[in-house]
Parts: C-alpha cells; sequence; structure tokens
C-alpha cells in the first residue's frame, strides 16, 4: 500500500543519482536516415584513425570515397539549424541504442559506447499523426507543444531526470512536494506502469514542474511548465530492470573506435529566482548549496549574474579513475540568475524563459575527444563548434618576460620587435602556435643586441615557447609537456586547477538554435583530473567525486566567451552589411571583454588560492581536538577568508571599470 511504501522509504530524502535528460525538438528524420549516417561515421572514424588522422585534407579525400553524395560544406559550416541527433553522431560518436515509435511522435535514445552513461532522451512530434495518445505519456506530442508554447517556440531541454535509489522513494518526493510546493504538482502522483511479465512489479515515474511562475519579476504561485523534473524508480527485477523508460524499444548500435565513454556532470538552469529554485530543491531533495559566485565573480561588461552550485550530499569514495569518471552519485545543479539588463543570462530569460542552460557531460580525455570532433566538422562539416577563447587567455610574450630570464631590455624589445614583424606574433603579445626554436634563433635582432641574444638564446626560446601556454604552466608546472599544453590550447580547452585536481572543460556552441541572434542552449564537455591523496599513514585516499570542483576561473571564462563570441558575431554581421560604425563598437566589445579576462585571471587565482586554504585549514580544524591547534587553524581561517573576500573586491572593481566602458561604447552607437 501506499503507507507502507512511504513508511519504506528511508529517510525525508530519497538517494538520488542523474538519470537522463530529455530534448524536445521540431522534427526527427527516420531511424534508417540515422542508422546509415552512424555506419558512414564508423567506416570513415575507422579509417581515419588507422591512417593517423593528421592530414585534414586526407581525411576529407577519405570522407568523399566512403560517403560520395555528401553535400555539406566545411567551409560554410554553421551551428545554426543543425539536427541535434546528428551532431551527437557525427561530432562526439554517440549512436541510438533505443527508441519509442509512438502514435504522434518520434523519439530517440542515444548514448556513449557506456549506455548507463549520459543518455540524451530526444523526441519530436511526427508531421502527421491520428487522435490516438500514446499510453507512455512522458513521449506524446502533447509534451512538444507545451514546452514549445512555454519557451517562444524555441527547442531546447525540457525534462531533467534523476533515479531514485530509495524503494519507496518517490512517495517520499511526492509527499515533500505536497507538504511545501503542491502547486508544483502538475502532473498527480507518482504513476505505474506494470510489469507485462510480473505481477507486482512496476517501474515509477513522478513528474512536477520545476520552477514557478514569475509575472514582471515577480513570484506567482503557479507553476512554470516549460520546464520539468522526472524522478524514477526501477524495479530490481523483471523487464523494466536497467531500462531508461518504460516504452523504450532496444536498437543495435556499433560505436567507433574513437568514440569517447561520456558521464553525466552537471546540469546548469538559467532562473529568474535562485533563491527559489534552491529553496525547493532543498525542501524536496534536501540539496544543498556547495559553491557560490557572487556578482563580484561574475560579470562581463554590463551583464552581471550570480550562481549559486547546488546538489546531494554523497558519501561515496571512489577507489579507481574509472570508478570516479563513471559515477553517477553526485548531483551537481549550477543556477544562474541575471542582476543586470544585459548579457547571455537575462537575455535567454527574455526570449526563453526559465529553463535548461546547458548540459555538461563528463570523458575520459577531453583533448583527444574535442581533437576528434573539431577533426570530424573541418572533415564533414558536421558536428559541433565551440566558443571562441581569446588566445590571451592562455598566455601571451612581453619584453619583460625576456628580461626576467636574462635577456637586457633594449635586447628584449627587439626580440618581441622582430617576432611581430615576421609574423609569429601579433601586436598583443601572442605567439604563432606553429613557432620552432630555429625560428626564434634566426630572428634578425640586428648587431647592436646581438652577442646578447646569442649569450641569452636558448632561454629565449624557452621563454618564447612557453608564452604559448605561460598561464597554464603557472599553476601546472611539468605536470604535462610541451605537446600537451599546445594541445590544449589549439582545441580552445579551459583549465582550472583546485588542490591538484585539473579540470578541463569546452563548450560549444549554441545547439537547436534558428538564428544568430536567437539565445540558445549548449553542450559542456568535461574532464576531472583527481590527483591522488594519502592520509598521516601514507595509503591512499578514496576519491571525491566532484574533485577538481567548478573553476572559479572558468566560471567567469565561460560567461566572458559567451559574451565575446556574440560580439564576434556582431563583427561579421556589420562587415557583410558593410556598417563601418557598427563593425568598430564589435571589434571594441571584443577587446573590451579579452582585456577584462587578461586582468581579472590573477585577481582569480587569487581568490581561488584562498578559497582552497580557507576550506583546508577548516576542515584541518574539524579533525583536531587540541585546542591550541584549533585556535591556530580558526587564525588561518580569518586569515584567508579576508584573502578571499580582498579578492573579490578587486574583481568587483575590476567588473565595475569595464561596465563603464561597455555602457561607453554602447552610447557610442546613440
Amino acid at each position: 500500500t501506499w503507507g507502507n511504501l512511504l513508511e519504506s522509504a528511508m529517510s525525508c530524502f530519497p538517494t538520488l543519482q542523474f538519470a537522463h535528460v530529455q530534448l524536445y525538438v521540431n522534427s526527427t528524420k527516420t531511424l534508417e536516415e540515422y542508422k546509415k549516417l552512424e555506419a558512414n561515421y564508423n567506416t570513415f572514424v575507422d579509417a581515419w584513425a588507422s591512417s593517423g588522422g593528421a592530414d585534414l585534407a586526407q581525411g576529407r579525400a577519405m570522407f568523399k570515397e566512403i560517403v560520395p553524395n555528401h553535400t555539406k560544406s566545411v567551409e560554410q559550416y554553421s551551428s545554426l539549424n543543425q539536427d541535434f541527433i546528428e551532431q551527437l553522431i557525427a561530432g562526439i560518436g554517440f549512436r541510438i541504442t533505443a527508441q519509442h515509435d509512438g502514435p504522434n511522435a518520434l523519439s530517440f535514445l542515444l548514448t556513449s559506447k557506456d549506455p548507463s552513461g549520459a543518455p540524451f532522451l530526444v523526441t519530436g512530434p511526427k508531421q502527421s499523426s491520428g487522435p490516438f495518445h500514446d499510453k507512455f505519456d512522458y513521449f506524446d506530442r502533447k509534451h512538444c507543444t507545451r514546452h514549445f508554447a512555454e519557451h517562444n517556440n524555441r527547442q531546447g531541454v525540457g525534462v531533467l531526470a534523476f533515479k531514485s535509489l530509495t524503494e519507496g522513494g518517490l512517495i517520499q518526493l511526492y509527499q515533500n512536494y505536497l507538504e511545501k510546493h503542491p502547486n508544483l504538482l502538475v502532473f498527480g502522483g507518482v504513476r505505474e506502469y506494470p510489469d507485462p511479465t510480473l505481477a507486482g512489479v512496476s517501474f515509477k515515474i513522478l513528474e512536477v514542474a520545476a520552477f514557478y511562475r514569475y509575472d514582471n519579476g515577480i513570484r506567482v504561485d503557479k507553476p512554470d511548465m516549460g520546464t520539468i523534473l522526472r524522478f524514477v524508480e526501477e524495479p530490481t527485477t523483471g523487464t523494466f530492470q536497467n531500462v531508461i523508460l518504460p516504452g523504450l524499444e532496444s536498437v543495435p548500435a556499433e560505436f567507433g573506435v574513437a568514440t569517447a565513454a561520456a558521464y553525466a556532470d552537471h546540469w546548469v538552469s538559467n532562473v529568474h529566482s535562485r533563491k527559489d529554485f534552491l529553496r525547493v530543491l532543498e525542501d524536496v531533495t534536501g540539496f544543498v548549496p556547495k559553491v557560490d559566485f557572487n556578482a563580484g565573480v561574475v560579470a562581463a561588461g554590463e551583464a552581471i549574474i550570480e550562481s549559486t552550485v547546488t546538489g546531494n550530499t554523497t558519501s561515496a569514495g571512489l577507489a579507481t579513475k574509472q570508478e570516479a569518471l563513471r559515477d553517477n552519485s553526485q548531483i551537481f545543479l549550477p543556477i544562474n540568475n541575471a542582476l543586470s539588463e544585459a548579457g547571455h543570462v537575462y537575455l535567454y530569460l527574455q526570449e526563453i524563459g526559465q529553463g535548461v542552460q546547458h548540459i555538461a557531460v563528463r570523458v575520459d580525455d577531453l583533448c583527444s575527444t574535442i581533437q576528434v570532433a573539431n577533426d570530424i566538422r573541418n572533415i564533414s562539416g558536421e558536428g559541433f563548434s565551440f566558443l571562441n577563447i581569446p588566445r590571451s587567455y592562455y598566455g601571451r610574450l612581453t619584453a619583460e618576460d625576456l628580461v626576467t630570464v636574462g635577456a637586457s631590455e633594449k635586447t628584449a624589445k627587439a626580440v618581441v620587435a622582430q617576432l611581430q614583424k615576421a609574423g609569429l606574433a601579433n601586436a598583443g603579445g601572442v605567439v604563432d602556435l606553429s613557432i620552432t626554436a630555429e625560428q626564434i634563433a634566426a630572428l634578425e635582432v640586428g648587431e647592436e643586441f646581438s652577442k646578447d641574444f646569442q649569450a641569452n638564446l636558448a632561454a629565449i626560446q624557452s621563454t618564447v615557447l612557453r608564452s604559448r601556454y605561460v598561464n597554464m604552466y603557472k599553476f601546472l608546472g611539468d605536470r604535462f609537456d610541451e605537446a600537451a599544453y599546445l594541445k590544449i590550447v589549439r582545441n580552445q580547452v579551459l583549465v582550472d586547477i583546485q588542490g591538484q585536481d585539473v579540470l578541463f572543460q569546452i563548450f560549444t556552441s549554441c545547439i537547436l538554435q534558428a538564428e544568430a541572434h536567437h539565445e540558445a542552449p549548449f553542450l559542456e564537455f568535461i574532464e576531472r583530473v583527481c590527483f591522488p591523496q594519502t592520509d598521516v599513514s601514507g595509503v591512499v585516499k578514496p576519491i571525491k567525486p566532484g574533485c577538481g570542483g567548478f573553476g572559479i576561473r572558468n566560471f567567469l571564462t565561460l560567461f566572458l566567451s559567451i559574451e565575446v563570441s556574440k560580439a564576434m558575431l556582431e563583427v561579421d554581421k556589420a562587415r557583410a552589411e558593410k556598417n563601418a560604425a557598427a563593425e568598430e563598437r564589435a571589434i571594441k566589445a571584443v577587446q573590451l571583454f579579452t582585456d577584462q579576462l587578461d586582468e581579472s585571471n590573477p585577481i582569480l587565482t587569487a581568490i581561488s588560492d584562498a578559497m582552497l586554504a580557507e576550506a583546508e585549514a577548516m576542515e584541518a580544524a574539524d579533525k583536531t581536538t587540541d585546542q591550541n591547534q584549533i585556535a591556530k587553524y580558526q587564525e588561518m581561517v580569518a586569515k584567508f577568508r579576508e584573502a578571499k573576500e580582498r579578492g573579490q573586491r578587486d574583481l568587483q572593481t575590476c567588473s565595475d571599470k569595464y561596465k563603464q566602458m561597455m555602457i561607453s561604447v554602447r552610447l557610442s552607437a546613440q
């Protein structure tokens, strides 16, 4: 009975983990068409990998031979109006592993080569269908219609699904909603789908509205029907054991050799009130805030947001790197709201409404995964493109850098000038990635500086070569060799560090986007490199889920990169329209965002270091009973907290400075 099930729930909050996401799209192709695409890419990627995968021209010739009727142009590639299923297939090697061919909609389940990883369920309405409803309601086209109506006719992520590992967990969740947020129970209670072969066994589903509705910035006690939270509870036996959803029929799938296994890492939402959504999640699921990014940290020009990462508390200890990669137990849900009437988050809310900003997927080797994705796009004109990251994010060369390693000031300036004259560095000191030590040695610095140049040549060469990635090298050192660093830079991967853990991230251009000026969701790919830690006796500690954190540097870099990419589109648009004034303003905006990123980086480093030191001191204080030691650690906590707060004040000053500069650029158009 329901009463017995409620009593069997282990606590007020069931144990949850990531399950799947469901996207609603305008239309889909047939399974046959997608499977043909998969077969073509399997054949090509395997052949490309066997050839060493170095020459793009050779790759294009190979692809044309395998797919002679391919019509998409590499030169004309655009992220606009892409078939998201095709992007997953071509770009990162996902395959259709199940489908539901319903009376009025088609749904496809796409997974990486590990089906337990990060499942994407994509549903599109059939162009012609009868009046019949789907007995598996979550596949019915009415949900496409509802999603489009709530999101200004935009495609997007409509459902975030979580799996309960607690028997009776969905009943407990329902009770929590009933007691504290009944208006979000828009689809009734827990629905059961009986197993067709075993009596008394069923698959359970609870669906609720994620957010409250807002009218003119004021919350009303009505549900926002645009985004749904789905909770599922699988039976431990029978037909529905280990299935994503009842009604999905398995489809054979073959994966190419270069396909990476991918897993859910975090799901990000843009909302009107961050605090409201945090309260709902805490009341119903027990999720609590993990990280706060305040307004001083997250600002780009006039755009200002706040963000909080919330999630469950898991005691999981992971013994190996592979366990950490595959772990679904740690749920992270970053939540953003806008504090100014400018920028991506504000415009997203204005255009689309509250909803999912991006889905983050974790992989084992991010640089290799993105290298394949970039190669595929440059060979076939299909797959994903990624946000533009200013090269200065990774490092630049100054004359002072050369003086530091022994060159005279005049020699240093001559070297920089000759690098720029030879086209090996730009005016901002960004050095060409393909530069060689021989090219540096061949620089004509003039007789006056030749002796000093030759005497310090080895140091000059090393400094110039390292300048291409020096910002990363400063906090990662020799953990990576030059080839690895350059692979990061070439693929525009973001890098951050928390303690000894390293975080690699990259963000796609918008997905499901029809027009360049439309706001739209995107994907993130992430790799967490967990540094082995030992206790006092030398025993290796278990790996914590989510090691590497969220990258305070990268959080601001993402925000700025979104604005840089949009400004660069404005540059292209202005050039196409031959609007010189608009082009000049857009170029100034790109430069301002880039300058803000460069100026913010050392401040962010100081904040990050202080946050980590503060957390370590607090942890040390909690682990001792010695009052003298506790007092010492408390002093350290206060010291590092002050350093963190000082850094946040400095960052706020920096943000205010660029805000005023961006206002001046905007006003120049009036």
